[in-house]
């Protein structure tokens, strides 16, 4: 099984995860150590279903991260104080299988993604830093939860390793442009200056 280069851009580190998954399982402990991938991403975008019970031991798809993996003892059977694993592994959807063959397959997950939106219309306004735009998306959860009004399923929890996947994508796409300071953002062919 080959690893994927950090150096490599997300969408092709998302496609050749989703081409190497081990017996066709993901782990997002795999999925960050090994090809330097938020596992979120590949969900938010519609890439791959968490497994949320029944979650198969690392030996059993045949992880290669398992030897220097710290987490696998959680998901043996008898590790009922390990933690909880819900969500921990995960199998790509039919979406994600396209992906691995067809880059703009992760193209148009990208653009039916709300927050990738949303992040473009944010930088309309001019440009931003990546704390400014995480906090909006906090600030919307936090509305969202205490009102239990508006769409918060595609935003509540986005944190900023997700945030910075989304942004990386838009950026590798030309959407958006990254500043000299790395964390502010404008869209494609605006300045970008920290604001």
């Amino acid at each position: 099984m080959t690893e994927v280069s950090a150096a490599t851009g997300v969408s092709a580190r998302l496609q050749a995860h989703l081409g190497a998954l081990p017996g066709g399982i993901g782990c997002r402990h795999l999925a960050r150590e090994r090809d330097g991938l938020n596992a979120e991403l590949l969900v938010r975008l519609g890439l791959a279903r968490p497994i949320v019970r029944g979650a198969p031991r690392c030996a059993d798809h045949g992880c290669p991260w398992q030897p220097r993996c710290v987490h696998w003892p959680a998901f043996e059977p008898d590790a009922a104080s390990a933690g909880p694993v819900a969500g921990v592994k995960y199998k790509p959807t039919p979406a994600g299988l396209a992906a691995v063959a067809d880059s703009s397959r992760v193209i148009d997950a990208l653009d039916n993604l709300p927050v990738a939106g949303e992040i473009l219309a944010l930088l309309a306004g001019g440009p931003a830093t990546v704390y400014a735009l995480h906090s909006h998306f906090l600030g919307q959860a936090r509305r969202t939860a205490r009102t239990g009004e508006g769409d918060g399923a595609d935003r509540g929890g986005l944190d900023r390793v997700a945030l910075g996947g989304v942004l990386d994508l838009l950026a590798e796409l030309g959407r958006i442009a990254r500043g000299e300071d790395g964390v502010t953002y404008a869209l494609a062919g605006a300045e970008v200056t920290a604001s």
